[in-house]
């Protein structure tokens, strides 16, 4: 029996390719542009929870009233914090980057050649940076790659860039010209969904021994801001409970200028992403107002993509009443014909998932170079099966139901008069309609949506600004060469 309703599906398919191929089509390109959607959905959602301590882990925030909400903090916090609360937390980590927009490496190669690198992801970090977060070392130990005044660990790639192939352990590359750091390590590339990136980490203790050795005071006091703490709490506590402990501990340590006026708070590290837009920031954070927004795009694609499947299924189904009627004067009884018009529903609806795989792959190259990111079907795991699998069964029933048990119930000898009441009825027109109403209102929605998103874009990248972008560049020469003869270049210029 199976296989004779498969049979007759497929011959229905054959004997109205045109039907058959823009329902699939449609369907199909639906079913993309949820998937699309949704892997950029989830993309951002996983930002740092692949941490495993990723519930434990939070950024001190200072907020000063009337002056600023800082996502970071005064150099001392961290390690005071876990100084004097070491039942609540288990390590605190600071990152700093000299506040700086870029950092010069120079490595002397042994043939001779200089190379010369400016950074924008260096930082300096505690040696409880491995603690705190899974950052993998794939050379070195974890334990004491940081311990050591003028250290530094840095990621695959860059250790590509500075040493080709050669193995980058003991090597020596020169900070600002000035400073050796000795490589102790090289990490696995940072996972794209962190809050922020980084090439190399150099030791904390770094800035103390060499870099401030001759401003100890900007490292030990408590009004600069700018190192980037965060905490592990211990498994047996809670983020109330630390944060119960801050009032008296801005009141006993921060500098009495701003003290009456400052707060401590902890941020969750999974809420950074999506929901910190704090001063100060170490990376520019996405909006979880975009997720919301994009989810909704994605649920009503795949809503219109369901209303014309389920439109082009019924306008058929008064086409073979007549089939029908035959079938029942040879004894076909009701519930086969409602299984076989559901089977032919759930293989189109198939057939357009199928489908909607290859034009993913071909349509992902486009929305990873627009978004900045590096997406991949593989990334949605075990959800994709089920995702294919729920819209193959929902689409192919909902779409389905309404020709199967509305053909089911023709009488044979009504249809095969050529009597009325092919339409079903009044009510039916009017759902039938509906649908063709309701989809065509939620797309003018998108369309006039698309149209105002891109008008904006238009706006922000062609705006009059006051000067000619075009014949303006910036030099950063803070710690750079040009630094010592800034009045030359610029006479020069």
């Amino acid at each position: 029996m199976l296989q004779n309703y498969v049979k007759i599906a497929l011959r229905h398919l054959q004997r109205h390719p045109g039907y058959s191929l823009i329902n699939v089509l449609g369907l199909a390109v639906g079913v993309a542009g949820f998937l699309l959607i949704l892997l950029y959905v989830q993309d951002e959602l996983s930002y740092d929870r692949y941490h495993d301590n990723a519930d434990r882990i939070f950024r001190v925030v200072e907020l000063i009233e009337g002056a600023e909400e800082s996502s970071s903090q005064p150099f001392p916090t961290g390690p005071t914090l876990a100084e004097e609360f070491p039942h609540l937390i288990e390590a605190s980590v600071r990152f700093f980057n000299l506040q700086a927009p870029s950092l010069t490496l120079v490595h002397e190669r042994p043939d001779g050649q200089t190379r010369l690198f400016s950074e924008e992801r260096f930082f300096f970090a505690d040696s409880t940076v491995f603690e705190v977060f899974d950052f993998t070392l794939v050379r070195g130990d974890a334990a004491t790659a940081l311990d050591r005044p003028n250290t530094v660990v840095l990621t695959e790639a860059a250790a590509r860039r500075y040493f080709d192939e050669a193995d980058p352990i003991g090597k020596v590359l020169r900070f600002e010209n000035e400073h050796e750091l000795e490589v102790t390590g090289v990490l696995a590339e940072v996972p794209p969904n962190s809050h922020f990136q980084f090439d190399l980490l150099a030791s904390f203790s770094t800035l103390r021994s060499s870099i401030y050795a001759e401003n100890l005071g900007q490292l030990e006091g408590w009004y600069w801001n700018p190192a980037w703490t965060y905490v592990l709490l211990d498994a047996n506590t809670t983020q109330e409970a630390l944060e119960a402990q801050f009032p008296g501990f801005v009141d006993k340590h921060f500098h009495p200028a701003i003290k009456e006026q400052t707060k401590l708070y902890l941020q969750p590290l999974p809420d950074i992403h999506l929901h910190s837009r704090l001063d100060f920031e170490i990376a520019p954070n996405s909006d979880a107002a975009y997720v919301y927004i994009f989810s909704v795009i994605a649920f009503f694609i795949l809503l219109i993509a369901c209303i014309n499947f389920m439109n082009l299924a019924t306008a058929r189904s008064a086409r073979r009443a007549k089939e029908v009627g035959m079938r029942k004067v040879l004894g076909a009884h009701r519930g086969q014909l409602v299984k076989q018009f559901l089977g032919e529903s759930i293989l189109l609806s198939a057939l357009a998932v199928l489908l909607a795989i290859p034009l993913v792959a071909l349509l992902l190259p486009v929305l990873n170079n627009v978004a900045d990111k590096a997406l991949t079907l593989g990334d949605l795991g075990l959800l994709l099966p089920l995702i294919l699998i729920g819209v193959i069964a929902s689409v192919g029933v909902v779409s389905g139901l309404y020709p199967a048990f509305f053909l089911s119930a023709f009488q044979p000898v009504s249809v095969l008069k050529g009597g009325p009441s092919l339409s079903g009825g009044n009510a039916a027109v009017v759902f039938r309609k509906g649908l063709v109403v309701a989809q065509f209102a939620i797309s003018i929605a998108l369309i006039a949506g698309t149209f105002v998103a891109l008008q904006q874009l238009h706006f922000l990248r062609n705006a009059r600004l006051g000067f000619d972008k075009e014949e303006v560049v910036m030099v950063p020469i803070l710690r750079t060469p040009v630094a010592e003869k800034y009045e030359t270049v610029k006479n020069a210029l």
